[in-house]
């Protein structure tokens, strides 16, 4: 005779019960191991940016406040992807450089 399964814990709070909550995209990569000269989160597909394409899977889940999308310093304005695909703001933090403290600090300062 075999043990029954423990049952298993409450699942998490989901985004709706727990309130609003925020987006954190990571776009900062250059592709270098893809080659080429546009990163691939910019290239398109389907006549899309892949990052379009990314945020727009999130447009209407309950809760979302905002997307905080970390980019290369170098972000051309262009290629920033407008609120309307997601249909909150989008804030574009500088993901450049080394890991460290200084990046855990300004995503302190979401509301």
């Amino acid at each position: 005779m075999s043990a029954a399964a423990a049952p298993l814990p409450p699942a998490a709070v989901s985004p709706s019960e727990a309130g609003r909550w925020w987006l954190l995209v990571p776009a900062a990569g250059f592709g270098r191991r893809m080659g080429g000269e546009t990163p691939k989160q910019y290239l398109r597909l389907g006549g899309r940016p892949v990052l379009e394409i990314t945020l727009s899977r999130f447009a209407g889940l309950p809760g979302l406040a905002g997307v905080v999308l970390v980019t290369s310093e170098s972000l051309p304005e262009d290629l920033m992807p407008s609120s309307d695909v997601v249909g909150v703001p989008i804030h574009r933090v500088d993901g450049g450089g080394e890991p460290g403290v200084e990046r855990t600090q300004r995503l302190g300062r979401l509301p």
